[in-house]
């Protein structure tokens, strides 16, 4: 009965720890790359990101950047939604992430948002997390998630 204390005491520390790692690793590309935009230019970053630089895509970790209005400037995952208006786009929690990200953007200049989304790997409906920062006084913001 012990054994399985321990056992189950040290998945759920494990489990935590995984997630806190996560989130650190999400807001430190974030602020990565905003130091990168800051020091290189948003139009140059935002050339690096699309061509996939490896300082800024971390395992399954990437950023994206994109004005507030919905429209995908830089996508380090997905190179498709580079140029599309994503505002329109609901999740399957019922929620517009663009939206959301933009209520973060304009209000706190920085933030976490928990949606739904589908895994590119699993195809599963799966819990997100996205961390979004806004560049400067732009109508712009700098984003990653993961999928928990």
């Amino acid at each position: 009965m012990k054994i399985i204390s321990k056992l189950t005491l040290l998945s759920i520390l494990t489990a935590s720890t995984l997630l806190a790692s996560s989130t650190n690793d999400v807001e430190d590309l974030v602020n990565k790359a905003y130091s990168f935009c800051e020091k290189e230019g948003l139009d140059k970053c935002i050339k690096s990101f699309n061509d996939r630089d490896p300082e800024f895509i971390k395992d399954d970790l990437y950023i994206f950047v994109s004005e507030f209005n919905g429209m995908m400037l830089a996508h380090a995952g997905n190179n498709k939604l580079v140029g599309k208006d994503l505002s329109k786009v609901k999740s399957p929690s019922g929620i517009y992430p663009a939206e959301e990200f933009e209520k973060i953007a304009k209000n706190t200049a920085y933030g976490w948002v928990d949606y739904k989304w589908s895994h590119p790997t699993t195809k599963k409906i799966t819990d997100k997390s996205t961390f979004i920062k806004r560049f400067k006084d732009k109508d712009v913001f700098i984003g990653s998630g993961y999928y928990k």
